[in-house]
């Protein structure tokens, strides 16, 4: 009796083991993003933004409470990453559109400061740019960007608090609709 038993603990122990072997895997590139994206950023919005003090590109140091009183799109981006080149244009335009209104956009490159300088002396934009280096990579994670990709985008309101957050290329939609909520 004893050794009838042995395949049905086997058998027993088999489907166990498969059935805790359930595939959430994204099937496509898509679903990876947003699932990415979901469960990195979910933690932080609605919470306190981090403290923060980083080099500007013309000089000086920036600290995060000149943030305080507008609404904010900090854009993590680098000159070598063609979706962040891309999408400069477009953050560029809602920079001039929202600066009367109480809001603003800021970059923080994520390069070294030489090759920054170059790429804006070619493409000018109208913005504060920030050095990252490792405070702004560390910044970024703070901020719900766990697996470190370019671009990624964070929406802090007028009181500090992250609102909205997006990894991969805005258009300037995109972008006015995360700081709609900001603006109000």
């Amino acid at each position: 009796m004893k050794r009838r038993n042995i395949p049905l603990i086997a058998m027993t122990l088999v489907a166990s083991l498969l059935t805790g072997c359930g595939d959430d895997t994204p099937r496509t590139p898509e679903q990876a993003a947003k699932k990415v994206l979901k469960e990195a950023a979910r933690p932080v919005i609605d919470t306190p933004a981090p403290a923060f003090s980083l080099e500007q590109l013309d000089g000086g140091m920036f600290d995060s409470p000149a943030l305080a009183g507008k609404a904010t799109l900090l854009n993590f981006w680098a000159p070598w990453c063609p979706p962040c080149v891309q999408e400069l244009p477009e953050l560029a335009r809602l920079h001039e559109s929202i600066k009367g209104k109480g809001g603003q956009v800021i970059g923080i490159a994520m390069a070294r400061p030489e090759d920054v300088r170059a790429f804006v002396a070619d493409h000018p934009l109208p913005y504060p740019l920030l050095l990252g280096g490792r405070t702004g990579a560390d910044l970024a994670r703070q901020m719900g960007n766990a697996h470190g990709g370019l671009p990624y985008s964070v929406v802090i309101d007028a009181e500090g608090v992250i609102r909205a957050a997006h990894a991969g290329r805005l258009t300037e939609a995109q972008a006015m609709a995360m700081l709609d909520k900001a603006l109000k």
